[in-house]
């Protein structure tokens, strides 16, 4: 996937120019640097350009009044999947619950049963694990593993954890801005 000469502007601050970058097909790219850069910028611009995406934004964006199992046939129907995804993320008992319910961290696990269950082929994380306790970070994490292993989308990961940029990534690209720039890459 390629991103070729792409300015993004919010009135006179310049997020990007000119940016361009190649993304590995079907590999997991991390996006790792301050805050305020540009990350979210850049995932929000590949979003716009790309045709099947699934997104875990910053935000859990659940739907206040629907169930936890409601929120995720949004993106998908199979509840076979949605069954397994969910005991994954140890929210199983917790599928007719709905979001004013449920802690921070397990709205941040429905979020991401919902985007990993979306069949897309790019699947963009904007700090896909925080609010989580460490244990069941790194569970989610290596069940993540698990599901890119048996479908390898191209993930586009922004993060401020390296520990765990390293774990997942293919490839980190460390980045500075504004405007956002790549100043090497891991």
């Amino acid at each position: 996937m390629r991103i070729e000469n792409k300015t993004v502007k919010y009135g006179d601050l310049v997020v990007l120019d000119q940016f361009s970058h190649t993304f590995e097909t079907g590999k997991i790219t991390s996006i790792f640097g301050p805050s305020g850069c540009g990350k979210t910028s850049l995932l929000n611009l590949i979003c716009e350009e790309a045709i099947k995406v699934s997104y875990v934004f910053q935000e859990d964006k659940l739907m206040p009044w629907l169930s936890v199992e409601d929120n995720i046939k949004l993106v998908c129907e199979d509840e076979e999947a949605i069954k397994r995804a969910l005991d994954i993320v140890k929210m199983s008992d917790y599928k007719s619950h709905y979001p004013k319910e449920l802690s921070g961290g397990m709205k941040r696990r429905v979020a991401l049963v919902r985007a990993f269950v979306h069949e897309s082929d790019l699947l963009l994380m904007d700090e896909p694990f925080k609010g989580l306790d460490n244990q069941l970070k790194y569970e989610i994490i290596e069940a993540f593993l698990d599901l890119h292993r048996q479908v390898a989308r191209t993930v586009l990961m922004v993060t401020h954890d390296e520990k765990v940029a390293k774990k997942v990534s293919h490839k980190i690209l460390y980045v500075k801005g504004l405007p956002l720039e790549v100043t090497h890459e891991v």
